[in-house]
């Protein structure tokens, strides 16, 4: 989006901000010559992505089978599946998933043990 600001000196400053990338600051002299430059720089970024979403496939998860060696606790098993992303035998949204299962699994231990462990104060008491 471009923003178009007049200065004390009496020339125009153009501030473009598009998404991820850094602001882009530019003064003329004239108001004109301060929108054509913004729509211009607007126009080229807006035909870059464009053909950007054309040309470039989207990620997208693949199914594969995958065989690792999944023992121990669930933090070595996170690291054995860190590891498989960082040595290219998974892909990094597998990998996220399986991350994910771990978490999710490290959850409902936890869930289990607490349970465990009132219901042993319950019959304390």
């Amino acid at each position: 989006m471009a923003y178009i600001n007049k200065l004390s000196s009496g020339n125009f400053q153009v501030q473009i901000r598009l998404k991820g990338l850094k602001p882009i600051y530019k003064t003329f002299s004239t108001k004109k010559m301060a929108t054509d430059f913004a729509r211009q720089v607007e126009g080229d970024t807006a035909a870059l992505r464009m053909c950007l979403d054309r040309c470039i496939a989207p990620l997208r998860s693949t199914t594969q089978n995958i065989e690792l060696d999944f023992e121990g606790e669930l933090h070595e098993r996170g690291e054995a599946t860190l590891q498989a992303i960082y040595s290219g035998e998974i892909d990094p949204i597998t990998g996220s998933a399986l991350i994910g299962a771990l978490a999710d699994q490290a959850r409902l231990k936890e869930q289990t043990e607490l349970e465990a462990r009132l219901s042993y104060l319950e019959s304390k008491l």
